[in-house]
């Protein structure tokens, strides 16, 4: 295991900065969270309650890694520190995929891959349930091995609707990518397989950040093109009932005739 000497005044200095930017992190992810949580109050939308959580699965995963949740959520709870990665990170999947099929509208384009994430969502709740009692070490293998198989199903869908003209798709899939390559430069970053400027942890703060953010974007889109949508079809509707109203005046115009 590695070991780094510090001097106490670098100590501190790096203590100061490395809290500001947790702060900072944690901070943005809560005002993500009541924000949307805000929109799906006054909208209803559920793609908004479904975001929400999400971030704060995120978060407290995240939290958790960095022992703040032991430290703030669970003091002294050590049964649930020691599941808590497993069952966190398994609900921010679970809610991922959820929000992915909903926010690409799936099911417009094709059933069978809707009905896959649909399954796949379920497959990650239970995950989820289970690793309330089941032993870490077996469930955290078996979480990264599906965690794999989430992330690359997520980003083909991502591509294969925006090779099919979906506009959100391509700025879901630029936000999913900021997330997977920040993720994938930590890893090779903590096996000394190549060594970056800045720290590993900040690295996937970073990501998750751009992509927290990127999501938020690309939810407002979507509602914004769903409300010009069902304004243009109630238009629509409006001028045609207009027409209907106006072709029977004259009938009934020429029959009084």
């Amino acid at each position: 295991m590695p070991i780094t000497l510090w001097r106490s005044a670098d100590y501190m200095s790096d203590s100061t900065t490395h809290a500001s930017i947790m702060t900072l992190f944690f901070g943005f992810m809560v005002a993500m969270a009541i924000s949307n949580l805000f929109f799906f109050v006054t909208t209803r939308n559920t793609t908004f309650l479904v975001y929400t959580g999400y971030v704060l699965a995120l978060a407290i995963t995240l939290s958790t890694l960095h022992g703040y949740s032991f430290q703030y959520l669970w003091p002294n709870n050590t049964f649930l520190q020691g599941q808590a990665v497993a069952i966190f990170a398994s609900l921010t999947l679970c809610l991922a995929v959820v929000f992915s099929s909903q926010t690409l509208d799936v099911h417009n384009y094709s059933k069978r891959v809707a009905t896959m994430l649909k399954w796949l969502g379920v497959v990650f709740l239970l995950f989820s349930l289970v690793s309330v009692i089941a032993p870490y070490a077996l469930m955290i293998k078996l979480f990264m091995l599906m965690l794999l198989m989430a992330v690359f199903a997520i980003l083909a869908c991502g591509i294969w609707l925006s090779l099919r003209g979906n506009e959100v798709a391509r700025y879901y899939t630029l936000a999913w990518s900021f997330l997977l390559l920040s993720g994938f430069s930590a890893t090779l970053d903590n096996l000394n397989i190549v060594e970056l400027p800045i720290s590993s942890h900040y690295l996937l703060i970073f990501g998750a950040s751009v992509e927290t953010l990127l999501l938020g974007l690309i939810l407002a889109m979507r509602y914004s093109q769903q409300r010009d949508r069902l304004l243009a079809a109630q238009a629509e509707a409006w001028e045609q009932e207009q027409a209907a109203t106006q072709d029977q005046d004259k009938r009934n115009h020429s029959a009084t005739a």
